[in-house]
């Protein structure tokens, strides 16, 4: 590919590269708008993204494929003032990654308080059936 012709193609929005939704909205949520962006990014950069795992990886290296780039090998380049971190807004990053994390412990908690009055319900409704046998038995559940 010529050098013009991929510059046209490091410039093309992510929407081009054909990426799930989801996959694509984590990206753009970290500041990732164009398919250059997305090339510049190692491998590890992205495992920082919530929400980004496996198979979004997958997905994105796939859709790279198809244009013949790949994700970069590092995490920091090389500018005339030396070498740069790609991760710029690392503690922004880390700020959102704490929140994920809180999230995430919140969903945990609220699985367990669900689970917790499912069994409430559970008990309640075995001692509803005991009552309405036992009323049965005495004659008391019918009208």
């Amino acid at each position: 590919m010529s050098e013009n012709g991929q510059a046209g193609v490091l410039d093309r929005p992510l929407r081009t590269l054909g990426l799930p939704v989801r996959v694509r909205g984590a990206l753009v949520r970290e500041g990732i708008g164009t398919v250059g962006e997305l090339a510049v990014r190692s491998e590890e950069d992205l495992d920082l993204v919530p929400g980004f795992g496996r198979m979004s990886l997958a997905d994105v290296r796939q859709a790279l494929a198809g244009l013949g780039l790949e994700l970069s090998e590092t995490s920091w380049y090389e500018t005339p003032e030396g070498r740069q971190w790609r991760g710029e807004h690392e503690q922004a990053r880390q700020v959102r990654m704490a929140a994920f994390t809180g999230y995430r412990e919140q969903q945990e908690e609220r699985d367990r308080r669900l689970e917790r009055i499912e069994g409430a319900v559970e008990r309640i409704e075995g001692a509803l059936e005991r009552i309405a046998g036992a009323l049965e038995k005495t004659g008391g559940g019918s009208r």
